[in-house]
C-alpha cells in the first residue's frame, strides 16, 4: 500500500461484482438451432460517509434490478474509521493496465469455462485521492482481509435486512384473549425435540431466547421459541400443573452466565 492512502480516512468503498455464465445447447436438436448465449449478474455494495447510507444493488437482467439503501450514519461512519485505521487491503496484489498482476501457481488453477466472476474495489481517501482494486472474485484473487471486511457489512445487513410486517409470524399472530393460556413450544442447543413452557408475556414471538426451569433439578438453561399457541385451561396441550413457567426473555447477562 503507498504512503500517500496509508492511515487516510475512508470517505466512500463501493465494491462492484459481475458474475458472467455461457450456456450451451445439451441436445442435437439444440444445437441445431444455437451455439451459446451468456448471461450476465451484477451487484454493486458502496459505503458512503457523507450520506451516510449503506447501498445494496443487484442487476438481475435488463430491466429488472433490485436496491436496498439503509441510512445507517453512526454505522457507517464507524465502519469507515475502522477501514481507515485497520489499512485496508494493505496486502492486495499489485495492480496492473490488465488488473490485478500474476502470482506463483496461477497456471494451476482450473479455468471454468462456463462461469466468470469479476470485481473492481474503488476507495475513495479524504481529499478525494482512490485506489482500485480488481481481479476475479474468489479466495485466490480478493485481497486477503477480504472477509474482515465483508463480515461486519454482512451483520449488519442482517440486523436490518427485512423489517417485519413481511413475515407471516407477524402479520399472522392473533391478539390473546382473556381466560387463554399462552404456552410455548421451545427446543435446546438447536434440537429438534420440542418442549412446552408457559408463559404470561404476549411479547415473546418464534425465534426468541429465554431462559427456563429445565430438568428434574430445574437448573437455568437457554432455550428458542419455535412455537406461540393460545389456549383456554380445558383445551391445553399439556397439564397446566406439569407445565414450567418461562422465567424471561434472554438478555445479554443470561448469555455470558448460562449459555
Amino acid at each position: 500500500m503507498s504512503c500517500s492512502t496509508h492511515g487516510s480516512k475512508i470517505d466512500r468503498i463501493q465494491v462492484d461484482y459481475c458474475r458472467t455464465t455461457t450456456v450451451y445447447p445439451r441436445t442435437a436438436k439444440e444445437r441445431a438451432h444455437w451455439q451459446s448465449f451468456t448471461r450476465s449478474h451484477s451487484e454493486h455494495l458502496i459505503l458512503d460517509r457523507f450520506s451516510g447510507t449503506l447501498e445494496l444493488q443487484f442487476e438481475l437482467a435488463p430491466g429488472c434490478s433490485v436496491t436496498h439503501k439503509y441510512q445507517l450514519k453512526e454505522q457507517v461512519t464507524e465502519l469507515l474509521d475502522r477501514f481507515s485505521e485497520g489499512a485496508l487491503f494493505a496486502d492486495s496484489y499489485p495492480q496492473t493496465e490488465l488488473g490485478v498482476e500474476q502470482t506463483d501457481g496461477e497456471e494451476y488453477l482450473v479455468q471454468d469455462p462456463k462461469r466468470s466472476t469479476a470485481y473492481l474495489i474503488t476507495i475513495r481517501y479524504r481529499g478525494n485521492r482512490e485506489r482500485r482494486i480488481s481481479g476475479s472474485y474468489d479466495k485466490n484473487r480478493l485481497p486477503a482481509d477480504y472477509p474482515q471486511f465483508m463480515r461486519p457489512i454482512f451483520s449488519l445487513i442482517q440486523e436490518f435486512s427485512f423489517g417485519e410486517m413481511i413475515f407471516p409470524e407477524v402479520y399472522e399472530k392473533r391478539r390473546w384473549k382473556k381466560g387463554e393460556l399462552i404456552y410455548c413450544s421451545v427446543v435446546f442447543d438447536n434440537g429438534l425435540k420440542t418442549y412446552y413452557y408457559r408463559t404470561e408475556d404476549d411479547s415473546l414471538d418464534a425465534g426468541d431466547d429465554v431462559v427456563v426451569p429445565a430438568g428434574s433439578d430445574n437448573h437455568l438453561s437457554i432455550a428458542k421459541i419455535v412455537k406461540v399457541e393460545y389456549f383456554a385451561p380445558a383445551d391445553v396441550p399439556f397439564p397446566i400443573e406439569k407445565t414450567k413457567v418461562i422465567l424471561r426473555r434472554c438478555t445479554e447477562d443470561d448469555y455470558n452466565e448460562i449459555g
